[in-house]
């Protein structure tokens, strides 16, 4: 080969490599592709994860309602009204059959309409029962399951600083689910969609409460624990029951704002930088 073609060689290869580098879109820094997950990938975890969700919640209320034979008719040695036969038979039990009652129909609803429709030819009828059982549930909260358990409330085990508890649970729920229906009503879905969440949310602290009240009836047995001391943890579990899960909630989407906010940020960088070449 002469020198010459030896030359043209070079030349032509570096007017190639500089087109190529001229058309090719500019290197951004990120994970590798085989690190993210595909639209399908994620709606599938999600899936996954709100089958594993719904399957403790499910569990957990059937073991609630596997106990409602010691209240027919009402047994005071062990459970729920363990201790409360003297209060009972004045107008607890008009506020405590009532609430048991509703409870579970209004947290097996929920757990029903915050689910997605399984395939889109359902779609309209899932949206259509999603109306009539949203309104369904709206009712039983705000007429029976809310006014019931304010008035059980005013003797919770605690004193007044887990009435003050349980009455700000009530008019949190209260809240959240006229917010949510006024914002349907206004064809606002999104802010619906967020408000009947935390109401979801707030509902399943009664399983909070459970499994708190729980641990600290087997913490009183185990050892010698002084009434003082047993009211002031009754009263943090009566705020943490339903406090903790919502701030779990709120921060958890606090958090993918704020993923979801960089990583828009990071696209338009990308196409600024790509538009710039």
């Amino acid at each position: 080969m002469t020198p010459t073609n030896t030359v043209h060689l070079a030349v032509g290869g570096a007017i190639a490599y500089r087109q190529v580098t001229l058309r090719s879109p500019p290197f951004v820094a990120g994970p590798p592709r085989c690190m993210l997950l595909s639209p399908s990938d994620r709606r599938l975890l999600a899936r996954i994860a709100m089958g594993l969700g719904a399957t403790i919640i499910a569990c957990k209320t059937i073991a609630i309602v596997a106990v409602y034979g010691l209240y027919l008719p009402p047994g005071f040695s062990r459970g729920f009204l363990a201790g409360r036969e003297r209060a009972f038979f004045d107008w607890y039990a008009w506020a405590f059959y009532p609430h048991i009652v509703a409870g579970p129909p209004v947290l097996g609803l929920g757990l029903f309409l915050l689910m997605p429709p399984p395939r889109k030819c359902w779609a309209a009828t899932w949206f259509r029962w999603h109306r009539r059982l949203g309104r369904v549930q709206a009712l039983l909260m705000l007429l029976v399951l809310l006014p019931s358990g304010a008035l059980m409330s005013l003797r919770a085990t605690g004193g007044p600083g887990a009435t003050a508890g349980f009455l700000a649970l009530s008019v949190a729920i209260a809240t959240f689910t006229l917010l949510g229906v006024r914002a349907v009503w206004q064809r606002r879905l999104p802010a619906h969609r967020r408000h009947m969440q935390r109401v979801f949310v707030l509902l399943c602290s009664t399983l909070v409460l459970r499994w708190l009240g729980g641990g600290l009836d087997a913490w009183a047995a185990s050892r010698a624990v002084e009434p003082a001391t047993l009211d002031r943890a009754a009263i943090a579990i009566a705020w943490l029951s339903w406090l903790a899960p919502l701030a779990a909630l709120e921060g958890g989407r606090l958090v993918r704002s704020a993923f979801a906010e960089r990583r828009r940020a990071s696209l338009a960088r990308s196409r600024l930088v790509a538009a710039r070449a």
